[in-house]
């Protein structure tokens, strides 16, 4: 159990060493575990995401206004002639 603890404690001293030296030479900590992704590649999933049509926003605007029409049917405010 000792024998662990030590090689714990080693790996975490040059855990924390190395880290240092990564934020020393360029500023910040770099990660290691992200992959680089190409802004310039097509990607399929983001450039639907950034489309901004979805069939789910439209259904749920149209459902919102019938909601909304109901209410005014329902309970007539001041603003309804």
């Amino acid at each position: 159990m000792v024998k662990q603890n030590n090689m714990l404690q080693a790996l975490k001293v040059a855990r924390k060493q190395s880290r240092e030296e990564e934020i020393a030479q360029f500023g910040h900590p770099i990660n290691h575990r992200n992959v680089f992704k190409n802004k310039k590649k097509y990607d399929r999933k983001r450039d639907k995401a950034n489309e901004g049509s979805s069939p789910y926003l439209f259904l749920q605007w149209s459902i919102n206004r019938e909601i909304y029409r109901a209410n005014l049917v329902l309970f007539p405010t001041k603003l309804t002639k």
